[in-house]
């Protein structure tokens, strides 16, 4: 195949042995002609970056990243929770002060629970 717009004739056609034959004949007047009748949809990811793959890997980091705030967030509950654990059973508090820290004991409690779960899905999410 020859990249002219003349009538093909054996010593008017040039060959280009450094450009691939795919290319020349996409050039060629009867593939440009060809593909302006065609839908727009047909060309439309062409030559675009996989955007799927770097939106993959954007939500992998997010999910690892909510991975380790979440670990820490447990972490910082069931200490919160053995704290006030200790205050619940100490004799020299209060009445109030140890049902209140029998409270907070439960509450940090629920954290923990909460936080464990979200680090868990979060910890799947990123490595699938």
């Amino acid at each position: 195949m020859c990249l002219l717009f003349l009538p093909q004739t054996s010593s008017s056609c040039y060959k280009y042995p450094s450009v691939p034959s795919f290319s020349r004949s996409i050039f060629h007047p009867n593939t440009l002609i060809s593909n302006l009748n065609k839908p727009l949809k047909q060309f439309s990811n062409q030559n675009k970056p996989d955007q799927t793959k770097s939106s993959t890997m954007a939500d992998s980091l997010k999910n690892a990243a909510n991975y380790v705030g979440d670990k820490f967030n447990e972490a910082t509950a069931g200490a919160s929770k053995e704290a006030n654990k200790n205050v619940a059973k100490d004799s020299n508090a209060s009445l109030g002060t140890r049902a209140e820290a029998a409270k907070d004991a439960a509450s940090d409690k629920i954290d923990e629970s909460k936080n464990s779960a979200s680090a868990e899905g979060n910890k799947q999410a990123a490595t699938h």
